[in-house]
């Protein structure tokens, strides 16, 4: 089941709180490095994950939009990392 609610922040793009499940593919080693998004934007996501990633680090993110049947599959680019969250 999943949430969406509006997420306040300091951010151009409208940011919802959402739990999805996902699948995250660091794309030079074919690493699986996550398993849910945390929050979506039509710019970007923000991705729950255990393994260490690099700034600049090049993703494959796959996921179902709540209500859709359709898996999307989208490009991404680690530009930032919060420890501990």
């Amino acid at each position: 089941m999943s949430d969406f609610a509006p997420v306040h922040r300091r951010r151009h793009a409208s940011r919802r709180l959402a739990r999805v499940p996902c699948a995250a593919t660091r794309l030079r080693d074919f690493a699986p490095v996550g398993e849910g998004l945390l929050d979506l934007s039509p710019c970007g996501a923000l991705l729950r994950t255990d393994a260490y990633l690099a700034l600049g680090d090049e993703l494959l993110v796959s996921f179902r939009v709540p209500g859709e049947e359709e898996v999307l599959d989208a490009p991404a680019i680690v530009v930032r990392y919060i420890l501990g969250g």
